[in-house]
């Protein structure tokens, strides 16, 4: 391999912009499926970091846990239970949600 060229293994492959952008925007899978792919089981803040760093518009938590896309698709919940975590993340953004420090 010529001097200063690697190849991204398959744990890297988040830190390709256009590979990111591919899977994140065009294909609109979740960050956490992104991790899954990349071989993390739990590496979603790596992901989030490197799309805030190559400037790729994030959803927002309502848009992210929408239709199929989200966890609790074809699941039920009590509405005791909904209105509980409904009160939790209110107002919260997924840095505060997932403890994610702001660089």
């Amino acid at each position: 391999m010529p001097s200063g060229i690697y190849e991204r293994t398959e744990k890297q492959l988040y830190k390709d912009k256009n590979w990111l952008w591919q899977k994140y925007i065009i294909e609109e899978l979740s960050i956490g499926k992104i991790g899954q792919l990349c071989g993390y089981r739990n590496n979603s803040g790596q992901i989030y970091q490197y799309l805030k760093k190559y400037g790729i518009k994030t959803r927002t938590l309502s848009e992210a846990q929408t239709g199929e896309k989200s966890y609790w698709w074809g699941k039920s919940q009590s509405k005791k239970t909904k209105e509980k975590r409904s009160k939790a993340l209110k107002g919260k953004t997924y840095e505060q949600i997932h403890g994610i420090m702001k660089a």
